[in-house]
């Protein structure tokens, strides 16, 4: 995972407990845990439950060219 994922992870997390999260996202806290050292790297699918399990939406858009 590289440091902007990372910081963006931190950033959801914010004011919540990873065990918390992870048990409304429906993962295991260890999981995400190891996103958070960057030893794993979630998919797209566990990124967006994680986001959603923290209050924020992931939207996907066309670049303007």
């Amino acid at each position: 995972m590289n440091n902007k994922f990372k910081a963006m992870l931190e950033t959801a997390l914010q004011g919540r407990t990873q065990v918390a999260v992870a048990e409304k996202a429906g993962y295991d806290p260890h999981t995400i845990s190891r996103w958070m050292q960057q030893t794993r790297t979630p998919n797209l699918h566990a990124f967006e439950a994680v986001l959603n399990a923290c209050g924020y939406e992931l939207t996907i858009k066309r670049k303007q060219q």
